[in-house]
């Protein structure tokens, strides 16, 4: 799932060689792998030059191939050949083996500097173990390419802004090539031969782990050269007939192909080639019967072709059969299952047919497998034909090698394990890498721990400005808090000022009845009766015991003497305020009558005044006064009017 929302690109690939340059990209999305872009830049000689002239390495035609294609990154690596890169098959003591890794590439750098008489600091070697055989076999394959060489590339592919991830070699990455077209057993013994311009590559292979690796006398420059002479045309149109008519087997019998000097008889559908001189099978081996391809019509120019090119093809067919005799000879029971072909030259025609008849195993071209779908689980991209040109489809095998180990390794199968994967990348180089990544990466740990102390220090300081203020706020809303209850008791006490104002301008303005009442009073009382007291009082019995502790005011009591020298006195009592009313109000008066019918005169005269509502004896007894007998009274009277 993450493939697929964040895909995986691998190194831009270049594969160098004297015949041209090849460039190609992988991406990765979900589980498989697919071609992003492929280059190709032809260099094949205009003359027929011997040897040809060994690829020389340009930086900056490199910077121009990336900037050309669809290619993304910077990351480059580099697929190298013989005799760039050199294999050496050592045996070393099982102890040295089980060293530690530093200990073991010094032993091995001194073992190949013996072999090649070269100081062992100027040396890469890289290695992978080799599988037990018969007798004393080498048990360590090293693969070495000189130290200054490897720096030189990565500081001039430095300084075009490329970064050299991987210098892998071309007979490691067509063996990771093939695992992608088949899954061999552990005892299988199967080849690929590469077919360069300069030189062809012989890998053998058990199992999965390249066992043995030579370089051969044959090569496709020299079938070129051959044509050219033979035909005495130039170079060019010489290698352009090689490519259009190919070569055929030297004889054609009842529809099966058989070389020239098998005369012998063979079953039918199968063909078996006998050891001789001229054959290329190796003896003692266990050949595996196929069936025959029928050859097509005779072709003449195809024929000539054959015969010009007879030695060199048996030549090869003899160098690769003692390559594959000699692994045999170490591991009898293994068997030779196939040979592949790799390279330019691989698409001579009819080579396989050849190569197979003499070696009597199958034969093919990486091409036609590939072409066959025998692709196991590797998927094509699309790849357009304006970038490819003429380039075959296998042209970016070591490439496409290279990349697939670098993307995704073919689960399944015993001896899954791809040990032959090297790299070539000086030692320094990669561990100054590692270094310089593990400092990007504590230098970005820091930073975002810097950048969280930051953030955690801003929001710190953030929120303690923010309490300031919020301290701030509260106590400025203390302070309009406190200011707000002093004016609402300012206000309380201004509306009780105000109140009792009003009640006392309202007292002012009402009408006060009790002057002209007792004046009435005075008047129409008779004379004979002597009024000693008048008390106002509420009408409730127990208002008046309430009005001293409800803090009444003072209300006036009103004394009125009979006669006309009477004189009203006015003694204060407590009240409550008036409330403005008409409620009845209780009087009580107090007094002296001459008699009881001067008394009773004084009550019809108090009933008929007006504003008098009720008049009630309370007590009447005869009493001493001033030196006679006089009737001393208690009347309870109501009035109808509020209080003064």
């Amino acid at each position: 799932m993450v493939s697929w929302l964040r895909p995986r690109r691998s190194a831009i690939t270049f594969d160098l060689g004297a015949a041209g340059i090849r460039a190609c990209q992988f991406l990765q999305r979900g589980r498989e792998p697919r071609l992003c872009d492929v280059l190709q830049l032809d260099l094949m000689p205009a003359e027929a030059a011997d040897p040809p002239a060994a690829p020389t390495f340009e930086p900056a035609l490199l910077r121009r191939l990336v900037g050309q294609g669809r290619f993304v990154g910077n990351d480059v690596t580099l697929v190298l050949s013989p005799p760039e890169v050199q294999f050496y098959p050592l045996r070393l003591p099982e102890q040295a083996l089980t060293q530690a890794p530093e200990r073991l590439e010094q032993a091995l750098k001194w073992e190949v500097a013996q072999e090649s008489r070269t100081e062992a600091e100027d040396l890469e070697v890289r290695h992978w173990p080799l599988p037990r055989g018969r007798g004393q076999p080498a048990n360590v394959m090293a693969v070495v390419m000189p130290s200054q060489t490897a720096r030189q590339w990565c500081e001039q592919l430095q300084r075009q802004h490329l970064t050299v991830r991987r210098i892998d070699v071309s007979p490691c990455a067509l063996v990771r090539l093939s695992r992608c077209l088949w899954t061999p057993a552990e005892n299988d013994l199967w080849g690929v031969l590469d077919l360069g311009l300069r030189h062809s590559t012989l890998t053998v292979v058990i199992g999965t782990v390249p066992t043995y690796v030579r370089s051969l006398s044959v090569c496709a420059h020299q079938w070129t050269r051959q044509l050219a002479a033979a035909f005495e045309v130039a170079y060019p149109l010489a290698e352009h007939i090689k490519r259009e008519h190919g070569v055929q087997p030297t004889e054609v019998r009842d529809g099966n192909l058989a070389p020239a000097d098998d005369r012998r008889s063979t079953p039918a559908g199968t063909t078996t080639v006998a050891a001789g001189p001229r054959t290329g099978r190796p003896t003692g081996w266990k050949p595996v019967p196929h069936t025959n391809v029928a050859a097509g019509p005779t072709n003449d120019l195809g024929s000539a072709l054959s015969s010009v090119l007879r030695d060199t093809l048996h030549t090869l067919a003899q160098e690769v059969g003692r390559c594959f005799s000699y692994v045999l000879q170490s591991f009898p029971e293994h068997n030779a299952k196939r040979l592949l072909l790799a390279g330019g030259g691989a698409e001579l025609g009819g080579l396989s047919k050849v190569l197979e008849a003499e070696l009597d195993i199958p034969v093919a071209p990486l091409d036609a497998e590939w072409e066959r779908g025998n692709v196991g689980t590797w998927e094509r991209g699309n790849v357009g034909t304006r970038e490819r040109g003429n380039a075959g489809t296998w042209e970016c095998a070591g490439c496409h090698a290279a990349c697939r180990g670098r993307l995704r390794r073919r689960p399944g199968g015993p001896g899954d394990v791809m040990n032959c994967s090297v790299n070539l990348v000086p030692i320094v180089r990669r561990q100054a890498r590692i270094r310089t990544r593990r400092r990007a990466g504590w230098i970005g740990v820091c930073a975002a721990v810097a950048a969280f102390v930051a953030l955690g220090w801003s929001v710190q300081r953030a929120a303690t400005n923010a309490l300031l203020r919020l301290r701030d706020n509260v106590n400025a809303l203390e302070v309009q808090r406190s200011e707000v209850q002093r004016s609402l008791v300012a206000a309380n006490a201004q509306r009780t000022r105000l109140l009792e104002q009003l009640h006392t301008v309202a007292t002012a303005r009402r009408s006060q009845p009790w002057a002209e009442r007792l004046v009435m009073l005075a008047r129409e009382a008779p004379e004979t009766v002597f009024l000693t007291a008048i008390k106002v009082d509420p009408p409730e019995a127990d208002a008046a015991r309430g009005v001293r502790e409800r803090g009444g005011t003072v209300r006036p009591a009103v004394r009125i003497s009979a006669g006309r020298d009477a004189r009203p006195t006015v003694r204060p009592t407590l009240g409550a305020p008036g409330n403005g009313t008409s409620e009845a109000q209780a009087v009580r008066m107090l007094g002296y009558a001459l008699d009881h019918s001067a008394l009773l005169q004084f009550i019809n005269t108090l009933q008929e005044l007006p504003g008098w509502r009720q008049v009630e004896l309370v007590r009447a007894s005869r009493e001493p006064f001033r030196g006679g007998v006089a009737v001393a009274f208690e009347l309870d009277c109501r009035t109808a009017e509020g209080r003064p």
